[in-house]
């Protein structure tokens, strides 16, 4: 008897788990390309998910499957590719549609009831390649300027 009621809690609670559309992860890193995973729940008591598209705000490329259509009350997961050449948040536009023509726009404020999924890109570092060729083109200078002083001092 115990048994079946955690299996029937496990299942009541379940969907509630997911409270929103949300990506996973939820940071990269700019100009790399960083899979993604979204998961959209269906929260309508009567209806159906029949479909979900994933839009990109400007700045923010995504390749790969952003939509899905067929039939579900349980949880739409899409993984697909995105990158950003610069730093900063970018909000996701999910739209999901459910058999009763009804649609969900996640797109709202992290407040609201429909919030986007956010995807913090942090801007790109500088790896060694670039420190070693400041520093090259710091010591040419040096050496042109020592060379051009030695050389105005000898006139």
């Amino acid at each position: 008897m115990r048994v079946a009621l955690v299996v029937l809690a496990a299942l009541v609670l379940a969907p509630a788990a997911f409270a929103h559309a949300e990506i996973s992860p939820t940071t990269a890193k700019a100009d790399e390309a960083t899979l993604l995973h979204l998961t959209v729940p269906t929260e309508s008591a009567t209806a159906a998910t029949v479909g979900v598209r994933v839009t990109a705000p400007a700045g923010l490329q995504l390749s790969g499957t952003t939509t899905w259509s067929g039939r579900t009350r349980g949880v739409v997961e899409l993984t697909f590719g995105a990158r950003a050449a610069k730093g900063g948040d970018y909000a996701l536009r999910v739209k999901q549609t459910y058999s009763d023509g009804s649609v969900v726009d996640w797109s709202g404020p992290e407040s609201s009831n429909t919030p986007a999924p956010v995807l913090h890109v942090q801007g790109a570092s500088h790896n060694s390649s670039d420190r070693i060729v400041i520093a090259i083109v710091i010591a040419a200078i040096m050496g042109a300027w020592i060379a051009l002083g030695r050389r105005s001092k000898r006139s």
